[in-house]
């Protein structure tokens, strides 16, 4: 039998375009103020409560109310841009189950952890896990002391009963779960940060818990540390926080260092602390990496067309922190509360940083600014920085993308976390409110082959179940969400949020999703060309160095290194612009062709996106197949 030749042109049309990255100041770096040695640990099992499952509801007990700095100036305009192009949905919802429910405690700063077989969470005040397969609650009590013979979970190192803000990870590198909470005692001006570490991967059984020093005397004034970082590397674990006065002012934030070997073991530790005067809300991001010698942790600039980097060196005994400044698109405040049905408004904050994670050279962090100086809705911004191995190799962190997630007609975003998985795909957790809409707990995400600054239209995780939320005017919301990947594929997102409930009161809900899959491979038939040709597109500049190819088979086995110089010209929209396409004649049967594989670079001095279409020879229409991100290598080349 005689196979049918068919003959096939297929004409692929690649551009580039290139986006500005600026650092705006040379790096900055501080030293610690405070070593505290003998820090004393307590180690207990949590099969000492009975039952497992404790919940706590004490009415009236206020997380401190946020205390802001004086507002931040634009700043010098960058013409950076942030993207706010909606793609199609690209979360795929999965698991769902109830997190904790209303403690009594306003606003519930909901926090999770994900191991391989378990998720913590954290509330204002109480502490919780979850069988992550079944989403069964196996254990749940209160982190502050509570009345009667019930203990709370760090009642052991006797802190006062104002336990608040409490956070919690879990760390790939050592296979352990962290969780975090501040004490703060205003009448005894005292101030701590109370630290429990899991002895393995199961929350189920040992902890080693311990309060370290969060109280810093600024130039005869003793502080206070509110709204906590938090994160770790292979070396050491980090909690950040803003200083206030006892009786007012802010004085800067704190960077508590902490070596990981101390805690993970269980022996007495150590501390250090470090004051950032002129810092203010401070995000550790998560570092999986069990290669890094430092820490990467983000905050707002100056002003409102930067971001400050920052990175910690020297871990795990010699802390150094160094911050630079990097130029973003410029923001603009939260210029109203979200609004909620039946006369209410939900707290937005004032644009701090609320997450940060890291990967893969890239730095991931996003806030609520309103959408523009003249529309004073609320979205959720977020960036991906390059890291570019500073502060210990010379090029400094550039801005690598940006995008904005704006709602509909009267639809505010806010309260946000950030994640990324180990297909560098991102994904934010936030909710979505009007005055039509109570509180709706939503997801977005973008693959790492999305066009920059681009997300997928957000989908909805979980209604709230009630008419309204809390009560007329002003209602405290947040203060934060979270979302962590889980590390049994490093692929899969779970977060926390909250709801309204029925009553008005609120609830926690645990969910995942998935954006990208694991593939499974393939099988590749090769199909050479009968001829190959590229070619200059005529809109780009006439200006071209090097050869046009054009030939068959042998003709396209020995072009390889043979470049194609093209210059860029200036579109409205895109930037500089560099075009090309190059033709394939395609000879056999074809039905066994799933996958043509083309490898595009381009050189550039700074990110570049390569743009990719498809020509169908019937119809004579480009069709747009991919864009992607290209980061500039050592050599400022893109690929």
């Amino acid at each position: 039998m005689k196979h049918l030749a068919l003959r096939s042109s297929l004409t692929v049309a690649f551009g580039v375009a290139l986006a500005a990255s600026l650092s705006a100041q040379q790096t900055q770096q501080y030293y610690p103020s405070a070593r505290i040695g003998g820090i004393q640990p307590v180690i207990e099992s949590s099969y000492k409560w009975f039952p497992q499952i404790q919940p706590s509801f004490r009415i009236g007990k206020l997380s401190p109310a946020n205390p802001s700095i004086p507002p931040r100036g634009d700043g010098l305009f960058t013409g950076l841009r942030a993207g706010s192009q909606l793609l199609a949905p690209r979360s795929n919802l999965d698991a769902k189950f109830p997190g904790i429910d209303a403690t009594g405690w306003v606003p519930p700063d909901p926090n999770l952890a994900v191991g391989p077989g378990h998720i913590v969470e954290v509330v204002n005040s109480d502490i919780a896990w979850f069988n992550k397969a079944t989403g069964a609650k196996q254990f749940q009590v209160s982190m502050a002391p509570v009345p009667g013979p019930t203990e709370g979970f760090f009642e052991s190192l006797n802190p006062s009963d104002f336990v608040f803000d409490p956070k919690c990870f879990y760390d790939q590198v050592s296979g352990r779960f962290f969780v975090v909470a501040l004490e703060l005692d205003q009448g005894g001006q005292a101030s701590k940060a109370l630290v429990a570490v899991s002895d393995d991967s199961d929350p189920n059984g040992v902890w080693h818990k311990y309060r370290f020093e969060a109280m810093m005397n600024v130039n005869g004034t003793p502080t206070w540390l509110d709204y906590p970082g938090f994160g770790c590397n292979k070396d050491a674990l980090i909690v950040t926080g803003n200083q206030f006065g006892f009786s007012s002012g802010f004085y800067g934030v704190q960077v508590i260092t902490v070596p990981k070997a101390q805690i993970l073991s269980g022996a007495v530790a150590s501390q250090t602390q470090t004051l950032l005067s002129s810092s203010f809300t401070i995000q550790v991001a998560r570092t999986p990496d069990p290669n890094l010698n430092h820490i990467y942790m983000v905050g707002e600039g100056q002003n409102r067309s930067q971001m400050r980097l920052y990175a910690v060196t020297g871990l795990p005994n010699n802390p150094v922190v160094s911050q630079t400044a990097v130029a973003i698109p410029t923001w603009f405040p939260p210029s109203v509360n979200a609004p909620s049905p039946n006369g209410r408004t939900l707290d937005s904050l004032d644009g701090r940083i609320y997450d940060a994670d890291w990967l893969n050279g890239r730095l991931v962090a996003v806030h609520t600014p309103r959408v523009s100086q003249s529309d004073s809705r609320n979205m959720i911004r977020w960036y991906e920085f390059s890291t570019n191995g500073w502060p210990t190799m010379p090029n400094p962190p550039t801005l690598f993308q940006s995008g904005n997630v704006i709602g509909g007609s009267g639809e505010h975003y806010h309260m946000a976390g950030i994640a990324l998985n180990s297909v560098n795909d991102m994904a934010v957790v936030f909710t979505r409110s009007s005055s039509s809409i109570v509180a709706d707990l939503m997801v977005a995400g973008r693959k790492a082959s999305d066009p920059p600054g681009a997300i997928g239209t957000p989908v909805l995780v979980s209604n709230s179940l009630g008419a309204s939320y809390g009560s007329s005017g002003f209602n405290r919301w947040g203060d934060y969400f979270s979302m962590e990947v889980d590390p049994d594929d490093n692929l899969k997102f779970w977060s926390v949020g909250m709801i309204g409930k029925a009553n008005g009161n609120w609830t926690t809900i645990i969910n995942s999703h998935t954006i990208s899959d694991i593939g499974t491979g393939g099988q590749f038939t090769l199909f050479p060309p009968l001829t190959a040709s590229i070619y200059q597109d005529p809109y780009s500049n006439p200006s071209v160095q090097g050869i046009n190819l054009q030939g068959g088979p042998g003709d396209v086995a020995n072009s390889d290194n043979i470049n194609l110089t093209i210059g860029s010209v200036f579109m409205p929209g895109l930037g500089q612009v560099a075009a090309g396409h190059f033709t394939y004649d395609l000879e056999g049967n074809l039905s066994a062709l799933t996958t043509l594989r083309v490898n595009l670079e381009a050189n550039a001095l700074s990110t570049c996106t390569i743009f990719v279409m498809v020509k169908n020879q019937i119809t004579g229409k480009w069709h747009s197949v991919k864009s992607f991100p290209a980061k500039p290598t050592g050599n400022a080349r893109c690929w």
